[in-house]
């Protein structure tokens, strides 16, 4: 019996209690206890022992006041708190129960997701408004651990950090339980790709908030300082709602799906692309998990060596499929995509893609290879305006197609510089065996006017100007696409071309290939009268030629047939297009009285009298009829040796 300070007296009742956890928990609930401990012991479940005292005090009063204390030593294999769906395991500590304090406790040990914890319980007065339980706990997490719990399948944030939590009961079922933690994520390291990469030395702070309404889905907070802001509503029965803002502190809960907004220095979409592989998505083609994001991205690497700058960029996907757009100064279109098995459509009203430097990082072996791009879906794509390294190369339209072992582009159709191709074909294919290089082959015919203005368009010399021409190639080098170049190149090129010019002079590089039809400069050495034709070049009527090609050496295989003003041309033999020499021989078939002082010196300069007179009388013809000469053309295509082998009556003539 104990006097109390009111007057009236108490009585103390003092019973050691002893037995397995969930009796412990089923006797309380049973007990006046319940109304002040019931939230919290419902929240929980376990194994184990306990052992401890049971005090009851008894004010003597009328009526008479009961109240309850128990102070309990735990033993517990383990502890589950449900609503969290967390488990502790070898939890020890005395935790109290009281029908004025709730739960408490100064010390528990325990171990959660592997690593020790340790934890303290403290209580609000059951009389106070929004009264609740709190449970603080520190200790250091695995991020594996974490985002295993988080249903989060991101392979690439790996370590070991310190962190506080507190997890906070409420006193009315009605009421979420909420879990804070913080950390500076010291030790965490993320290899995803920019602006997710995080090194783990490096210290973040991070607040993350979960919120456990009772009948509702839980709701994850996340802020990392100033870099990002996630919201997650996690569901069993339909995919969860997320909210990710970057670089910013406000976000827009989606209706349903992901909304990703914000603003970010750089971002590789290979990289990313890479990353993704590694996540466990939604299957491929899945319909109901809808997606909308919006991001200003200061720079944007699209591929090795390429990079698009100042860049909005927007996906979207619902159950009709998706679309991908790209507004920047080099890159604006669309891309979408909608049932499986259909192509993709990709349109873009701009689109400029450099080529990469020698010695650059982006002429380095690349990691785009043909295997990997024949893990791309069909897409047909159209291009209203390319640009090649700053060059304008009018409209484009193709189909791509992934193959097994590289990549084709089919049904090629573009319009530059008043020509027109149609129906070409492109294969970068990679061989059989990965010790070769893979190689690259273009199939095309092109129609159009001037050859001088295709030339020019790229900066370079014209060889010729035309007003109709005709060409058709079947080509291959080693390399990707963008490593054409002459000293690997082999096929085949056809030419026609109707009323033009031919320029003194030729051009470098996979365009040289022009030069081996340009006899301006051969025929300017057989002091031919041009002058009634300008005098600055030689026009002509009709030119055709096919040409062989391998590995920089041009050899035609049918002539270059040439029908000018003053005559014809025939041209044998074979070019050095990487020396630019020429070894060939040059037919040359002229009206004597237009060119007299030609014909003089093939008869070694002798006066134009005598030339007539031996004209007239060696070749039997009158001087209006035509003559041919054979030459034999050696050494730089600019300024040849040129020698006199035979003179025929005709071009068809046995020589004389």
């Amino acid at each position: 019996w104990l006097p109390s300070f009111t007057g009236a007296y108490q009585l103390e009742l003092k019973v050691p209690a002893a037995g397995e956890v969930g009796q412990a928990k089923r006797f309380v609930l049973q007990t006046p206890l319940a109304s002040t401990t019931g939230v919290v012991l419902n929240a929980l479940e376990g194994s184990g022992t306990l052992k401890g005292q049971l005090t009851l005090n008894l004010r003597l009063v009328d009526p008479v006041v009961i109240g309850y204390a128990l102070r309990l030593s735990v033993d517990a294999d383990r502890v589950q708190v449900t609503p969290a769906q967390l488990e502790y395991t070898n939890v020890r500590g005395t935790v109290q129960l009281s029908s004025e304090g709730g739960v408490s406790s100064e010390a528990i040990s325990g171990v959660l997701f592997g690593k020790p914890v340790r934890l303290s319980i403290e209580s609000d007065p059951p009389t106070q408004a929004g009264a609740q339980t709190r449970i603080h706990q520190t200790g250091r997490i695995g991020a594996q651990d974490l985002l295993k719990w988080l249903d989060l399948p991101i392979a690439q944030v790996t370590g070991l950090a310190d962190y506080r939590a507190e997890l906070q009961l409420p006193s009315e079922a009605s009421t979420p339980v909420l879990l804070h933690v913080t950390s500076d994520l010291v030790g965490v390291q993320s290899t995803l790709p920019a602006p997710a990469d995080k090194p783990a030395q490096a210290s973040w702070k991070t607040e993350a908030m979960v919120a456990l309404p009772p009948k509702a889905p839980p709701r994850v907070t996340l802020q990392l300082g100033a870099r990002a802001r996630m919201q997650i509503e996690a569901a069993t029965d339909h995919p969860p709602r997320i909210a990710l803002c970057i670089q910013c502190r406000s976000v827009e809960f989606p209706q349903a799906g992901l909304a990703l907004q914000g603003t970010t220095a750089s971002v590789s979409l290979p990289a990313w692309s890479r990353a993704f592989q590694t996540l466990n998505l939604p299957a491929k083609g899945a319909t109901n998990f809808p997606v909308t994001a919006r991001l200003s991205i200061e720079q944007l690497h699209l591929t090795p060596g390429w990079t698009a700058t100042e860049v909005v960029a927007g996906y979207d996907q619902n159950a009709s499929g998706w679309q991908l757009s790209i507004e920047s100064p080099d890159v604006s279109g669309t891309v979408q995509g909608g049932e499986s098995g259909r192509p993709v459509l990709a349109d873009f009203q701009r689109l400029s893609i450099p080529m990469p430097s020698p010695g650059s990082d982006a002429s380095q072996p690349r990691r785009v290879t043909p295997a990997s791009m024949a893990k791309l879906p069909p897409t047909r794509v159209q291009i209203n305006a390319l640009e090649i390294d700053r060059q304008p190369l009018g409209r484009w339209t193709f189909e791509l197609q992934p193959m097994t072992r590289g990549l084709g582009l089919n049904n090629i159709r573009g319009e530059f510089e008043g020509f027109r191709v149609n129906h070409a074909e492109l294969l970068w294919r990679m061989p059989e065996t990965s010790e070769e290089a893979s190689t690259t082959r273009l199939r095309m015919r092109a129609t159009g006017g001037d050859v001088a203005r295709l030339t020019g368009a790229f900066g370079l010399e014209p060889v010729a100007s035309s007003e109709a021409l005709s060409a058709e190639a079947d080509l291959i080098w080693p390399g990707d696409p963008t490593d054409l170049a002459l000293a690997g190149l082999t096929g085949r090129v056809d030419i026609n071309a109707e009323n033009g010019k031919m320029y003194t002079g030729g051009n470098t590089g996979a365009l040289g290939v022009l030069s081996l039809f340009n006899l301006d400069a051969l025929i300017r050495r057989l002091d031919l009268n041009l002058t009634d034709l300008g005098g600055n070049s030689l026009n002509f009527r009709r030119l055709s030629a096919r040409a062989a090609l391998d590995q920089g050496t041009a050899t035609l295989i049918e002539p270059l047939r040439i029908d000018s003003g003053i005559g014809k041309f025939s041209l044998t033999g074979s070019a050095d297009l990487l020396t630019n020499t020429v070894d060939g021989h040059l037919v040359a078939t002229l009206a004597l009285a237009d060119n007299l002082p030609w014909y003089a010196g093939l008869l070694g300069g002798v006066p134009t009298a005598v030339t007539v007179f031996i004209a007239t009388r060696i070749l039997e013809r009158p001087l209006a009829q035509m003559t041919s000469a054979r030459y034999r053309i050696q050494g730089n295509w600019n300024d040849p040796q040129v020698s006199l082998e035979e003179i025929f009556a005709d071009e068809n003539a046995t020589p004389n």
